[in-house]
């Protein structure tokens, strides 16, 4: 097992005189190795107040949370991203002028990699700038086999409904 004394962590906190909506980064890395093992930052609640009213295509929202962490692992010559969290909180407007808050959080753990190919078609690959208009499409059975995870009822109809759709 390695020692503290392998890795390096790296602080970017921005400057207080600095009004601006910037995050707080952490970045540790193996420096013998020229690797990051972990990737975070967090937007201090001081900093929210700098956050620009967006426009979401459906509404209009400010952010009011902003965290990200990311942890990369080396095994052999394999060096893969292990997990990802990634929570954001929007205080919204709808056309009524109603406010909400609406808190989005995404996470990803890798259960298993491999140096298998995974197949597709040029045609599946997205070039566009933004998903707004990507039509809804399945190209793998994720879910069924890969995902560690049991699709409720509910869960399984959704999946099929699309699979029909994109038939």
């Amino acid at each position: 097992m390695k020692g503290k004394a392998d890795f390096y962590q790296m602080l970017i906190v921005p400057k207080p005189e600095i009004e601006e909506f910037l995050p707080t980064v952490t970045v540790i890395y193996d420096y013998r190795k020229n690797i990051i093992l972990e990737l975070e930052y967090f937007v201090e609640p001081s900093r929210f107040e700098y956050s620009d009213v967006s426009n979401l295509k459906v509404v209009k929202g400010k952010v009011f949370n902003s965290i990200f962490k990311a942890l990369y692992i080396l095994d052999g010559d394999d060096y893969f991203l292990a997990s990802t969290k990634e929570e954001i909180g929007l205080m919204v407007k709808d056309k009524k002028d109603v406010e909400n808050k609406v808190e989005i959080a995404n996470y990803l753990i890798t259960t298993q990699h491999s140096r298998k190919f995974v197949p597709y078609e040029k045609e599946d690959v997205f070039k566009e700038k933004s998903l707004i208009n990507k039509k809804n499409s399945i190209i793998t059975e994720y879910w069924e086999t890969n995902s560690g995870l049991l699709l409720t009822s509910e869960e399984k109809k959704i999946v099929d409904n699309l699979q029909l759709k994109d038939n």
